[in-house]
């Protein structure tokens, strides 16, 4: 998700800031960003409740009960 390298992340918050008013691109960006730390936050919480061995950094096999719906998006 922050990899910028295979997200596009900079491409999709420029993209949604030149599509809303000028005067709602602050406060339309800082939700956009919120969403994005609780997509994060609960990704992290579904991979380690799939494997509590799991240290941070280390692959995962998307395919676990739970994920496909996080991962799809």
């Amino acid at each position: 998700m922050a990899n910028g390298d295979t997200t596009k992340r900079s491409e999709v918050f420029r993209a949604y800031q030149l599509s809303i008013k000028e005067g709602d691109r602050l406060k339309g960006t800082w939700s956009l960003r919120q969403y994005e730390k609780q997509y994060r936050a609960a990704l992290a919480a579904a991979v380690r409740a799939a494997n509590t061995n799991r240290k941070n950094g280390d692959p995962f096999d998307a395919g676990l009960d739970g994920m496909r719906g996080l991962t799809d998006r």
